[in-house]
């Protein structure tokens, strides 16, 4: 069945057709015109409609995709720059992102130019790069001296552990999932926290704070682990506590 927008136009000449008749009925319905004799009947003089001026065409714009800058100063540790920069430059084609690799980067251009910025260690001017571009979102991995802040994210330099791979996981579930309802679910060994901490880092390092626009108004990220000897049974339970609270990405 036609919705009242789809019908719209048909109204609209049906409405035309009824106008332009009734319009109409006076010289069809009216008294004959009698013409004297000898007397050519006048002549019609042609009615010229006004043609309506052509609408102009107007560009729309492209959008401009987010671009992701990885900050590399001089003195960087070769091995930290090679394996964060394989990862950017994998993370940013996928998702359709700009990237560059910059040595330096002034604050202006940071405010006019990028959406994101992954720092590497030296930095000492990381905090005062932040309050200076608020709208970039900034994650600062292994940077001595630096503070967090509402648009600064700090990570220890993770190379050659799994919180790296916890905090991508954070970051893609996130990106994937409708309002960032995701968790987390780890064995418990030592080293969730840490885990836990890396996950949400790269969560709201993608959607900032990540509140839901629709309810359920939960918490996210849930963050759930068991002793490497739980039951089969305890994991289902825990997969079914995150589906009964809406979650929609585990990692």
């Amino acid at each position: 069945m036609s919705s009242t927008h789809d019908l719209y136009p048909f109204f609209r000449r049906v409405a035309l057709w009824l106008i332009l008749g009734l319009a109409a009925l006076p010289a069809a319905c009216g008294s004959p015109t009698v013409t004297p004799e000898g007397t050519a009947p006048p002549e019609e003089t042609p009615v010229v409609e006004p043609t309506a001026p052509r609408p102009t065409a107007t560009a729309v714009p492209t959008e401009r995709a987010a671009l992701v800058v990885l900050l590399s100063p001089p003195g960087v540790d070769p091995a930290l720059e090679n394996e964060i920069e394989a990862l950017v430059s994998a993370e940013a084609s996928a998702r359709g992102l700009r990237w560059q690799l910059r040595q330096t980067m002034s604050v202006e251009d940071i405010a006019a130019e990028a959406d994101f910025l992954i720092a590497l260690p030296p930095q000492p001017e990381l905090n005062a790069l932040a309050a200076g571009a608020p709208a970039t979102r900034f994650l600062a991995i292994g940077v001595d001296g630096a503070e967090a802040a509402a648009n600064l994210i700090l990570v220890e330099n993770m190379t050659g552990t799994d919180a790296i791979t916890a905090f991508m996981g954070g970051y893609i579930t996130a990106l994937l999932t409708p309002s960032a309802r995701v968790g987390i679910i780890t064995v418990q060994d030592g080293q969730e926290n840490e885990r836990f901490a890396a996950f949400e880092n790269g969560m709201r390092y993608y959607c900032g704070l990540c509140r839901p626009q629709v309810a359920p108004f939960y918490q996210y990220p849930f963050f759930l682990s068991l002793p490497a000897e739980a039951s089969a049974a305890e994991w289902r339970a825990l997969a079914d506590f995150m589906r009964d609270r809406f979650v929609g990405a585990v990692y």
